[in-house]
């Protein structure tokens, strides 16, 4: 099948128009390329979160019962080896775990009863603590309708004092990149929220295929409060874009830099920039 670059020029050369009114400069080179490889780090560690989440589920129910789940975490263990699981009712044991390790390219799955560490059975009493704080913005979160998807929630330990949790969009259509209605929330180590985020205005639906050709890469726009692109950017295209279409790349028009960011996937996943010459 031919394949074609979705990207919408009337629409994007408005978005640059409007922002050369009030452009900010990057970052120097050395400044920017930290930025970068930090929002990497960070979007695939999401990716492997919800990815491991995605894998956990599926192979669960296909011997379990939903009724069984008493609670669930994703965490990242002090030798780097990520773990997911389902505890049972009890909070106490764990009843099928999920397992990513560097050195193997595979998830190792556990289909067994085992008892939670005590730092396992904190995790999932904290999860439950913050998703609670989290609900008490909810009027600054958009939901999403059940025929689309739904909000996924996230966990991941940013430092020795910060624990962010992540809410973004998943879908069930085929199709799509759920891009935008993506949000973060920082919380200290006595639970105090000291930061929350909110990374697109809007949910931005990505169509994978267009006029029955294959997209191979696709652009949105961020806004001025959102310079870069951001961890749940990757996260997403790498769940959406490049495991189910096949896509290596995708473009974010900053109207902050009035440039052009672009995600590669490679051996080695970069941030390039690319400038919009003055006209």
């Amino acid at each position: 099948m031919k394949k074609t670059i979705l990207i919408l020029m009337s629409f994007l050369c408005t978005l640059i128009t409007d922002a050369k009114k009030n452009v900010t400069s990057l970052p120097s080179p050395e400044t920017l390329a930290a930025i970068n490889d930090s929002i990497i780090k960070e979007g695939n560690q999401l990716y492997l979160f919800e990815k491991l989440n995605w894998e956990l589920t599926d192979l669960f129910l296909a011997h379990h019962g939903r009724e069984e789940i008493g609670g669930q975490m994703t965490y990242k263990a002090k030798d780097g080896t990520i773990i997911a699981f389902f505890c049972d009712k009890s909070m106490k044991n764990s009843l099928y775990e999920l397992r990513y390790e560097k050195a193997s390219p595979k998830f190792i799955a556990v289909d067994s009863v085992r008892p939670l560490t005590q730092e396992e059975k904190e995790l999932v009493v904290r999860k439950d603590v913050l998703v609670a704080k989290m609900e008490t913005l909810a009027d600054s979160i958009k939901g999403v309708s059940p025929d689309f998807g739904q909000l996924n929630a996230d966990i991941i330990r940013i430092n020795d004092h910060i624990t962010r949790l992540y809410l973004l969009t998943g879908t069930v259509k085929s199709g799509i990149i759920p891009f935008g209605n993506d949000y973060s929330f920082d919380f200290a180590n006595d639970n105090r929220l000291v930061a929350f985020r909110r990374y697109h205005r809007s949910l931005i639906p990505t169509q994978t295929n267009h006029n029955g050709k294959t997209v191979v890469s696709t652009i949105h726009s961020h806004l001025k409060d959102n310079p870069y692109i951001t961890a749940t950017d990757i996260c997403n295209f790498l769940l959406y874009g490049r495991d189910i279409a096949g896509m290596k790349s995708f473009h974010v028009y900053s109207t902050a830099c009035n440039c052009l960011f672009v995600y590669w996937d490679g051996d080695k996943p970069v941030i390039k920039i690319e400038e919009i010459p003055e006209e």
